[in-house]
């Protein structure tokens, strides 16, 4: 699903249990008798890459309201849930959801963005762009 004129994308990556039905470049979940593994990045680079977990407590403590000046960043979801919210600066259009394990979120500059854990939920975030601590500005949407 692509919102906000391409400033949101949030897929559900595949998961696939017949490796022959792969090609180098696909992005899915691979469902082996080892166990899984999902692929999420086969082409270009990421020059940030960061685990993040997200631990509920009883108080919502929330991760991230803000979004990025210049920076696009992804967010897989390893496991559990995480409530999700984000804003377009631009149209002001809002859009929540739930993501799960295998869920895929790419924001670009310009969608503030917020996390709640609904569960204790582990998820990989990586950019092609470096880190810049400059680059973020706070935002409150939760």
């Amino acid at each position: 699903m692509i919102l906000f004129n391409g400033k949101l994308s949030i897929e559900s990556l595949p998961l696939i249990h017949d490796r022959g039905l792969l090609n180098d470049t696909d992005i899915l979940r691979l469902d082996e008798p080892s166990g899984e593994v999902a692929r999420i990045l086969t082409q270009g680079e990421a020059r940030y890459i960061a685990y993040v977990e997200f631990a509920p407590t009883d108080a919502p403590v929330i991760r991230g309201n803000h979004y990025h000046i210049r920076r696009s960043e992804y967010i897989y979801v390893v496991s559990g849930e995480v409530e999700s919210y984000f804003l377009d600066l631009e149209t002001g259009g809002r859009y929540e959801q739930v993501l799960r394990r295998g869920d895929l979120v790419l924001q670009k500059p310009g969608c503030v963005h917020a996390y709640v854990a609904r569960a204790f939920a582990t998820a990989i975030e990586y950019s092609p762009d470096a880190l810049d601590l400059t680059d973020r500005v706070m935002h409150r949407i939760v």
